[in-house]
């Protein structure tokens, strides 16, 4: 109960009410809580879950270190935990927030293993038990992966990474239409990131796939703002490289 409060009241990672500490007491009382219980898998997925949440709130206050310390500790709370998915989701999640701080501090190579390893969980629960939401997980970590290669020089493998992504997207949006911006925004990136490798030629094929997605978001909803934000974004784009 303390975490889903504490997630309305201010968790960075979904929509609150803009009371961060609040949301701090309130992961503060569930890791307490936690520690009360009987020592075992539960107890252990609601402290990590409470450090990954008091994490949260430190990384986007800018204490980097004390997130850092958080996520860590809840690592091995979440490997004790065992092999179920719950546990195994929180890993990802402590994996994922791991590299964004590495990240930010310009570690691109501990960053880069941070997203492998967040990579490598989210296809191990999308193997498990497949849905739209672990597909969309692996396309996501995917991308994460991705830019750390692209920003590390890596571009080869950065492409494949993006490509695997691409692959979802298209699935994805198959059969659900809000996921055509995912598409499109897919093939922005693999465009940026062939462009980075003077792959002219292929990149504006990428950036031109975007574009057309886009315009056609853009034309069916006058009003989706965000749409002409990423159509002009993607022109822009192109333009830097024709």
């Amino acid at each position: 109960g303390y975490m889903t409060v504490g997630d309305i009241q201010g968790n960075p990672a979904v929509p609150n009410v803009g009371d961060p500490e609040g949301a701090r007491k309130s992961y503060s009382k569930e890791l307490e809580l936690g520690k009360a219980m009987k020592p075992g898998p539960n107890a252990n997925i609601v402290m990590a879950t409470a450090h990954v949440g008091i994490g949260r709130l430190d990384a986007f206050a800018g204490a980097r270190s004390e997130a850092e310390t958080h996520f860590k500790t809840a690592m091995p709370l979440y490997e004790a935990a065992g092999d179920s998915a719950e546990a195994r989701h929180g890993l990802l999640v402590v994996a994922e927030q791991l590299g964004n701080l590495q990240k930010v501090k310009g570690d691109l190579l501990a960053a880069t293993q941070y997203y492998s390893r967040s990579l490598d969980l989210a296809r191990e629960l999308d193997r498990l038990n497949s849905t739209p939401g672990t597909q969309s997980a692996v396309q996501i970590e995917s991308l994460l992966f991705a830019q750390t290669l692209a920003d590390s020089g890596r571009f080869g493998e950065s492409q494949q990474a993006i490509r695997g992504s691409l692959a979802i997207a298209l699935r994805l949006a198959a059969t659900n239409k809000s996921k055509r911006r995912d598409v499109a925004s897919t093939y922005g990136f693999l465009g940026y990131v062939l462009a980075l490798a003077g792959q002219t030629g292929e990149a504006i094929d990428a950036y031109e796939q975007s574009i057309v997605i886009f315009e056609q978001l853009a034309k069916e909803d006058p009003r989706n703002l965000q749409a002409r934000t990423d159509l002009g974004q993607m022109k822009g784009e192109i333009a830097g490289v024709l």
